[in-house]
């Protein structure tokens, strides 16, 4: 069964109950200050800090799943073009892509809700295609048979962006990742 991105809605409830934190906590203020002040963020620009939002999501999704199923910023590609890229994506134990998650964080709720659908269509179209490579940032390379199971989609952001339609947060508010970029400059 292939899932679409626009009626993701319907099942949301469902996955993000799947999706949850196996020990129901949520992430903090202070957890996010002490987990990203170690990590070197000096390369990244928080003029727009979709970065730290990534972050903030592989944070998140740390909770639920071990880092060896997780995997961020995968770029898909044909004939070395850059296609798009998968910013959160969870993978079964055998390897194999469950759930990919696009992270937007904007001022406008809607249209960022917009854009991740879009960008979820998009990828959801050549999902599992084998003349497009997958390859993540540290040059990892992904077989395209890894895409080719039943792939849930959904959009993570802020918590007061989730009446927009994201399914899932990161347990921040906008104010708060605001904060965050101003303390971890």
């Amino acid at each position: 069964m292939k899932h679409h991105v626009s009626k993701f809605l319907s099942g949301a409830v469902c996955v993000f109950a799947s999706l949850m934190p196996v020990h129901g906590s949520a992430l903090t203020y202070a957890d996010a200050v002490e987990a990203l002040s170690d990590q070197d963020l000096q390369g990244s620009s928080f003029q727009n800090h979709g970065y730290l939002c990534e972050k903030l999501a592989m944070l998140k999704m740390s909770e639920s799943y071990d880092q060896s199923q997780l995997a961020s910023s995968i770029v898909y590609s044909r004939n070395g073009r850059v296609i798009g890229e998968l910013d959160v994506v969870v993978f079964d134990r055998e390897g194999l892509a469950q759930t990919v998650i696009e992270v937007k964080c904007r001022k406008g709720y809607t249209s960022a809700m917009n854009s991740a659908s879009k960008q979820l269509s998009r990828f959801q179209g050549v999902a599992g295609r084998c003349d497009y490579d997958y390859m993540d940032k540290e040059g990892r390379r992904y077989d395209c048979s890894a895409f080719k199971a039943p792939i849930d989609y959904m959009a993570m952001s802020y918590t007061d962006a989730q009446r927009a339609g994201f399914e899932l947060s990161f347990d921040l508010s906008r104010d708060q990742v605001l904060r965050l970029v101003d303390e971890l400059r």
